[in-house]
């Protein structure tokens, strides 16, 4: 534990938007076993999954790995391609884990890059067409 006072907890258990719509009410089970609720302002929240990412890849370059097993991707469910109105970027929207979704808006060329590299590993991914008999 850092040199920091904070409060431990041992897992999230889960969330749940508070009735009115303000806040993200997380649960948590404390180390003694005791669960507690915390409110997030729901403006706030769209920063978690950057802080979350920082903090895998310093544990990672620290050689820190959760006891279960290492860091999984999340499994994409479904997803939306879309253009941004003001920049005119291109948006993508994948679904995950327990059916929430995330944009990304990426510029013009690496939206390309992206196009491209997906297109090499689907083409790496189907089989050939099957070669004619020759009768």
């Amino acid at each position: 534990m850092p040199k920091t006072q904070a409060a431990t907890i041992k897992r999230v258990i889960g969330a749940t938007l508070t009735s009115d719509g303000k806040h993200m009410l997380m649960r948590v089970e404390r180390p003694s076993g005791e669960q507690a609720n915390i409110a997030f302002p729901i403006g706030d929240v769209t920063a978690f999954p950057d802080l979350a990412a920082v903090c895998l890849n310093k544990a990672e370059k620290m050689k820190v790995k959760p006891k279960n097993e290492r860091r999984q991707p999340f499994i994409v469910k479904s997803y939306d391609l879309g253009v941004d109105r003001q920049s005119k970027e291109a948006v993508l929207y994948l679904t995950f884990g327990t059916g929430g979704t995330l944009g990304f808006r990426f510029d013009p060329s690496l939206a390309e890059q992206l196009s491209n590299g997906l297109a090499v590993y689907s083409a790496r991914r189907i089989p050939p067409p099957p070669k004619k008999s020759q009768n």
